[in-house]
Order: C-alpha cells, then sequence, then structure tokens
C-alpha cells in the first residue's frame, strides 16, 4: 500500500521476536517485499536483509545474507465460487456474502452443521 502501513505490519514480525523470544533482529536493516504469485493464487511477503548480518538466538548464531528474503506470510485470493467450493468440501453451508463495490473484497457467512454428540 502506498502509505506504508503493510510494510510496517511485516516488519513488526521482527520487532515481535525480538521482544517475545529474544532475537537481536536490526529491523532497520531490513526492506520490506511483497509480491503476487499468478499461479498459487496468493501474495507472498518477505523481508528482505539489506547487508550480511548475523542473528541470536539462546546462544545460537543465524547467519542472514545480503538479499536474502526471510517469507513471513502468504495471504490466499480465493473468487467467490471458490470460497463456495472449499465450504462445501469442509462441511460447511454457504449462507449469504457481501461485498465491496469492485467485487475485490468478500465477507462470506457460512454454516457449520451442529452435532449433539460435539464435545461428548
Amino acid at each position: 500500500d502506498a502509505a506504508g502501513v503493510t510494510a510496517l505490519f511485516n516488519l513488526n514480525v521482527l520487532h515481535h521476536l525480538n521482544h517475545v523470544v529474544g532475537t537481536d533482529f536490526d529491523i532497520a536493516k531490513f526492506r520490506h517485499q511483497a509480491f503476487y504469485d499468478e499461479v498459487k493464487g496468493r501474495i507472498e511477503m518477505h523481508l528482505v536483509s539489506e547487508s550480511r548480518q548475523a542473528i541470536s538466538l539462546e546462544g545460537t548464531t543465524f547467519l542472514c545474507e545480503k538479499d536474502e528474503p526471510l517469507h513471513t506470510e502468504n495471504s490466499y485470493k480465493y473468487s467467490l465460487d471458490e470460497i463456495k467450493a472449499l465450504a462445501s468440501q469442509a462441511g460447511m453451508t454457504f449462507v449469504k456474502h457481501w461485498e465491496d463495490n469492485q467485487a475485490r473484497f468478500f465477507v462470506v457467512l457460512l454454516q457449520v452443521p451442529f452435532s449433539h454428540s460435539a464435545g461428548t
């Protein structure tokens, strides 16, 4: 996105790792990269190292080469028909959907069959 929100979101992965598991990523040495893989039908997000660097975790050092990508996310894109088919394969019933004016985004309501034996 033009405002850079997605890049900040992606770079936050490294900040979170530093904070939660104690790595020492230098976030300023990574750049966000995203692209659409048409064959796989997904957006891939990567963080690319801008220099050769070492990252530590619990006494182990991991090397990251210059221009080496860290694959952080896959975001799959489905048509409404594909969503209906996936729901059906999972045993769910398509109930209703809402979409934006250009039919680029959907919110889908699916129903899962109720089972009296669930949790017993």
